[in-house]
């Protein structure tokens, strides 16, 4: 890996649901106690999972496994859906063809009709996004194509895709869950009560996700890994204590060629403007509010020196200015969740959802191999939780001109 400290390995991650499995999204809502995540699993997810595992085998001390947490020497992505077991996915590589859809990703309302399409997100630089659209519909006016005109068309932003041939496809998820009904208690006589009935919602097995994984060579977490080998077993979400969440994860060793891909721009000039994709959440920490935010116009993303430094050896100077942000008022999402390791609640993250688009003016430069490792290191120690990765865009690779 030219350019790439020669400690830092990356992996490439498959995982396979072995029995039901229930990440909460939502609580509450048409009659279910909890809904489960389809599209993707998110990196604190994976990340608790692993380092649960590490704590559980015994593997690591309870000590490594809080300096891990508090200064991660680790990066890894959320896990994007790319099939169901039986299908062949083992040519499904992540960035290369497994990739979530950004916001001007479009696809057909008929049925049968998988295809992504895009204005061309690099268009961003130059025009607004009202304009890309304006120029997406008339030209499926003048194609007449059944299935692309106005109306027939929606937006697939944050969805996760899949390159079949030459073309991206929408991963179909439909019939991936199925529902676990129980009846309420009546506490006072110890029995059922009449008409009170809840349901958690579960991934079926084989349901398989796919992310990517950097890891420093003399990390507690490598030591975890060689020692479980690349085949191992972990669990995730709620409900593992009755064996709910067993899944198969499986790391293949790659370099820095297998995500060298022909979209992202890897020759970031100073003073130029640029487009940024975000390949998982994004949020800024504004050191006049408590918690992290979702960024706005005129704030700014800084890869953070020392992170980079520590991972790659050497720092990074450059920063990326907010002009302006392409994404569905409903993208902006809250994480939550409860830590094992503290015992108590983690603190509330608001960030841009997955898929977003940032329209961003370059201060500084980026060598070419760190620009192809911004999607994995992300902007700072944050991308061991799977979030601020980012891929500046050379093309868009579901349509559109190059830059």
């Amino acid at each position: 890996m030219s350019g790439v400290s020669s400690s830092l390995k990356l992996f490439e991650l498959k995982l396979e649901i072995l029995t039901p499995t229930a990440i909460a999204s939502r609580v509450g809502y048409a009659g279910f106690v909890h809904m489960t995540l389809v599209d993707h699993i998110p990196g604190p997810v994976l990340r608790g999972a692993l380092l649960s595992e590490a704590l559980r085998s015994g593997s690591l001390s309870r000590e490594d496994i809080n300096k891990l947490s508090v200064s991660p020497d680790f990066a890894l992505t959320p896990l994007l859906a790319i099939g169901r077991r039986g299908e062949d996915l083992n040519s499904i590589k992540p960035l290369k063809s497994s990739l979530v859809a950004h916001a001007l990703c479009y696809m057909s309302k008929w049925p049968d009709e998988r295809t992504i399409r895009s204005p061309g997100a690099v268009k961003l630089v130059s025009k607004r996004a009202w304009e890309l659209i304006k120029e997406s519909v008339k030209a499926g006016l003048r194609s007449r194509k059944p299935g692309w005109g106005p109306g027939e068309v929606r937006s697939v932003e944050g969805k996760p895709t899949r390159k079949v041939g030459n073309l991206w496809e929408a991963v179909k998820t439909g019939g991936w869950t199925t529902a676990y009904i129980e009846v309420g208690l009546d506490r006072s006589r110890g029995s059922s009560a009449p008409g009170v009935l809840y349901a958690y919602e579960f991934l079926k097995p084989g349901c398989t996700y796919a992310g990517l994984m950097a890891v420093r060579e003399e990390s507690f977490l490598m030591k975890f890994l060689d020692e479980m080998g690349p085949d191992l077993r972990l669990y995730i979400g709620r409900g593992v204590s009755r064996g709910f969440g067993k899944a198969r994860l499986v790391l293949k060793d790659i370099d820095l060629k297998e995500i060298q891909v022909e979209w992202i721009k890897s020759d970031l000039e100073d003073e130029k403007d640029t487009v940024l994709m975000a390949l998982s959440p994004v949020f800024v920490e504004d050191g006049g509010l408590p918690l992290p935010t979702p960024p706005r116009e005129g704030s700014t993303l800084a890869p953070d020196p020392g992170w980079y430094a520590t991972m790659l050896g050497k720092p990074v100077n450059v920063k990326f200015k907010v002009k302006s942000i392409y994404g569905r008022r409903r993208a902006s999402h809250a994480y939550r969740g409860w830590s094992l390791r503290t015992g108590m609640p983690k603190a509330p993250i608001r960030a841009l959802g997955m898929g977003s688009l940032l329209v961003c003016k370059v201060k500084g430069t980026m060598p070419a191999h760190t620009a192809f490792l911004l999607p994995i290191l992300g902007l700072g120690p944050s991308s061991s939780m799977g979030f601020n990765q980012l891929a500046p865009l050379k093309q868009d690779p579901f349509g559109g001109e190059s830059t």
